[in-house]
Parts: C-alpha cells; structure tokens; sequence
C-alpha cells in the first residue's frame, strides 16, 4: 500500500516492514513518547451536539410516522384471484 502513496513513510515499523522501508529508501520514522489525539483535535461541547442529535432524532422519526399514516390511507388495488370465477 505505501507502494502507491507519493511519499511513503514508514511509523514505528516492525522488522518486516523496516527492512522493506530501507530497501526500498522509504523514510523510517520512530515515535517513543504516544500523542493523545484529543488534545489536538478539538471536539465539540457534548451538550449542544445531544441537543442537535436529538432535535434531528425526533424530526427523522415524525417525516417517518407521516409517510407511514399517508401510506396507509391510500386505497390500493383489489387482489386478484388466481383461480376462481371469471368475468
């Protein structure tokens, strides 16, 4: 896969992977102290994206009920018997 890529680096390879990093001259990075992610990305206050998710909820859920009663209403054609009187 990092075949494809414009500029391959290798993270904390393992043996497999540096050895075929370094035949290949891939960058090799090592990495010994881990990043938190969370501190770099921020998020967005929980609340207010309850909030939003909830109002999204319950307007998603009442288009359904909507559709389902207008459904309903409509009269659909008789069935028609496969064996049984003609005419």
């Amino acid at each position: 896969m990092l075949d494809i890529v414009g500029h391959p680096v290798a993270v904390n390879p393992d043996r497999e992977l540096a050895r075929l990093a370094r035949q290949r001259e891939w960058e090799i990075r090592e990495f010994d102290q881990p990043v938190r992610l969370r501190r770099r990305v921020p998020t967005p206050a929980p609340a207010p994206t309850a909030a939003v998710g909830g109002v999204v909820a319950v307007l998603g859920l009442g288009v359904a009920g909507y559709r389902w009663a207008q459904h309903r209403r409509k009269p659909g054609p008789l069935p028609r018997l496969a064996f049984g009187p003609r005419g």
